[in-house]
Formats: C-alpha cells, structure tokens, sequence
C-alpha cells in the first residue's frame, strides 16, 4: 500500500506543478510579457489547460469569479496539499 501512495503523492505533486505552471503562464500572458500567438506558449498552456480544467470545473460551478479573478485553483491547491499531507504521507510510512 505505501507503493501506491507514494506513487499518488508524486503524480499530485506533478499535477500541483502543472497547475502552477498553468497560472503563471496565465498572469505572464495577461501582463503582455509572453504572447499566447507564440506557438511554444500556445502549446503549453493547452497542455496545461487539457490537464487542470476536469479538475477546476467543479470547483468552478461552486465557487464562482470574485472581482473577474478565478480562486478555484487556490481551492484545488489546498484540496490537493491536503490529500497528500492527510492521507497519503500516514500511508507511505
């Protein structure tokens, strides 16, 4: 069983890298420092898009936009933290 866990602590790990990937690109992007038209940037944040919108649309039709500003990821971040802290790491032993 800790195999398992662990195997799961470090795929969320990747997902929480992903995700903060996802919103720094979306804040470089909205600052004009990268420009979605370059294909490498277009191509990450759709990989990265692909990967974190299953996950934030619940929490999405939940917690809507305060202000325009979307804080679903905070929710997903601190979901995520939790499931690894909580129940994962008791698991690995």
């Amino acid at each position: 069983m800790g195999f398992i866990a662990y195997i799961l602590y470090q795929l969320i790990g990747l997902f929480i890298f992903v995700l903060f990937a996802w919103i720094i690109l979306g804040w470089l992007i909205a600052f004009g420092v990268l420009s979605y038209q370059t294909p490498l940037v277009a191509n990450i944040m759709a990989f990265c898009d692909a990967l974190t919108r299953p996950a934030l649309e619940p929490i999405r039709k939940i917690i809507p936009a305060i202000g325009g500003i979307d804080i679903s990821p905070i929710f997903l971040l601190i979901a995520l933290n939790a499931v690894q802290i909580y129940i994962l790491r008791p698991l690995m032993g």
